[in-house]
């Protein structure tokens, strides 16, 4: 009859493996499931080991030779940047006449390709510096030889660029600003204050020369800028990590943001004699306006007017600076700040 089974028929499901239960299945299964779990473990390590490598081993990008320039930029003078666990040594063009007599200095940090930046800079808030105000473009070296001769024919015609023969790269940022801090101590006799800035960044050139007169007193070591305090550490991968052999800790010590910053002579001066006794690492701000400050005794002085977000603040007039622009809404800042047509 069909589905009668009789206790015969069920004793040889049983003894047939039929059933998940039946003992001899057991070492099967084992023998299946026993490498899934090794390889399973392997690959874990493998990673675990990958991260632990990247967050302590990896290069931070120092490592680059020197390269020498497709077309020659005036006199070279020699110059290096020490640091407790790099020593780079490079070349920089003498543009020494630039800034005679002025007392203060503007580094704007432009990427070689940046050239419509560099041109709305110029046709803006640069063509109405007061004459005791020196700015330069501070650029690296680069192996293209069509944009080596566009920077050549642009330094023919302003006289405003910094060359220096080490690689321009953005995770070489830190090199880069020491650069620009060596370069003003080297040929800028009579400076007082020290200005950074980036080429994406609009500064009002009035409200900036106010302050320094009324807040930044030239005769002290001073750090002026936007404070940032809590700030979590960044992790490979992302392109502003620091590895965990520079920072333990989860949270970056108190630094002044990278956007915009103001230094006086003494306070430069003793950045870099502070700087060979720290290892170097790629976040620019947090290692000199961050750590190598702090351990220089440089003090700190905090403003909430860098980086203005006008959707909060309508009074733009007030704001020092205005970041991450593009270069139509540099002339657009201008306009609205000054009234000036470019």
């Amino acid at each position: 009859m069909r589905g009668w089974r009789t206790d015969n028929d069920r004793r040889w499901r049983l003894s047939s493996g039929c059933n998940a239960r039946n003992p001899l299945l057991v070492p099967r299964y084992r023998a299946l499931v026993k490498p899934i779990v090794k390889s399973a473990l392997i690959c874990t390590a493998i990673i675990l080991f990958i991260v632990y490598v990247r967050r302590e081993f990896v290069p931070d990008d120092f490592e680059a030779e020197p390269i020498r320039l497709i077309r020659p930029w005036g006199i070279d003078v020699n110059s290096a940047a020490i640091f407790k666990n790099v020593i780079k040594y490079y070349s920089m063009t003498d543009a020494s006449k630039s800034c005679e007599r002025k007392r203060i200095v503007i580094s704007v940090i432009s990427a070689p390709a940046d050239q419509e930046y560099r041109d709305y800079a110029r046709k803006s808030w640069i063509k109405d510096l007061p004459s005791y105000v020196a700015y330069q473009f501070l650029i690296g070296a680069v192996t293209d030889s069509n944009l080596e001769e566009i920077l050549f024919k642009e330094q023919a015609v302003y006289h405003d660029i910094i060359r220096y023969n080490l690689s321009d790269s953005y995770h070489r940022l830190v090199i880069k600003s020491y650069i620009a801090f060596d370069w003003t101590l080297k040929f800028c006799d009579d400076f007082t204050h020290f200005v950074k800035i980036d080429v994406d960044v609009y500064p009002n050139i009035p409200a900036i020369l106010k302050t320094i007169e009324q807040r930044i007193p030239a005769e002290k070591k001073l750090l002026f800028g936007e404070t940032r305090i809590g700030t979590p550490v960044l992790r490979w991968p992302n392109k502003n990590y620091i590895l965990s052999r520079d920072i333990r800790e989860d949270i970056v010590p108190v630094f002044s943001r990278g956007a915009m910053y103001i230094y006086t002579r003494e306070a430069v001066k003793s950045l870099l004699e502070n700087a060979k006794k720290i290892s170097v690492f790629r976040a620019e701000d947090v290692y000199f306006n961050g750590i190598v400050s702090e351990v220089a005794g440089i003090e700190r002085v905090h403003s909430d007017k860098f980086c203005v977000n006008l959707a909060e603040d309508k009074n733009i007039e007030d704001g020092l600076t205005y970041c991450e622009l593009t270069p139509t809404q540099l002339m657009e800042y201008h306009l609205r700040i000054t009234g000036n047509r470019i």
